[in-house]
């Protein structure tokens, strides 16, 4: 069983992703970390687990993957992760009652919150785009999930 799995795509083509990282659906996790921490002995940790992830999981569709796009802009590789968050306005809500977090409202819909770092965020659909640099939220795919090309279902169990 494989949380992730890792593809490069054939196409280098500009805002063609040339890698994917493909993340299984929060419902298949918390299934495969309770089916380990299980047999191994210590049921009580997938429990854990599944309790403080689930402030955040009730934020999301439990049943879709999430995943990483990485392109070439300019000769560099850039990356944006998304998250299957259909209202990432009651998530930025509870993330900034719970931890402090500051968000404030950028150009075009995108919203930068700083916790340790800064933390790009753009809603686009039922999809919450995130990456590290602004721009990187400019031609964003409508359905990220059709890059993953059913990874998070052929390497998760």
């Amino acid at each position: 069983m494989l949380p992730f799995a890792t593809v490069l795509a054939q196409d280098s083509a500009p805002d063609k992703p040339v890698a994917v990282v493909s993340i299984a659906s929060y419902d298949q996790l918390i299934k495969d970390f309770s089916y380990l921490t299980g047999v191994s002995g210590r049921p009580e940790i997938g429990n854990i687990a599944e309790f403080v992830s689930e402030p955040f999981a009730r934020h999301m569709n439990t049943e879709r993957p999430a995943g990483i796009l990485f392109t070439i802009a300019d000769g560099d590789p850039k990356g944006v992760g998304f998250l299957p968050i259909p209202d990432l306005d009651k998530l930025l809500a509870m993330v900034t009652e719970k931890f402090g977090a500051e968000v404030e409202e950028l150009d075009d819909g995108i919203k930068r919150v700083r916790w340790n770092q800064n933390v790009y965020l753009k809603q686009q659909g039922e999809w919450v785009f995130f990456t590290d640099a602004v721009s990187h939220l400019k031609r964003l795919p409508s359905d990220p999930a059709s890059h993953l090309a059913g990874l998070d279902k052929k390497y998760d169990a």
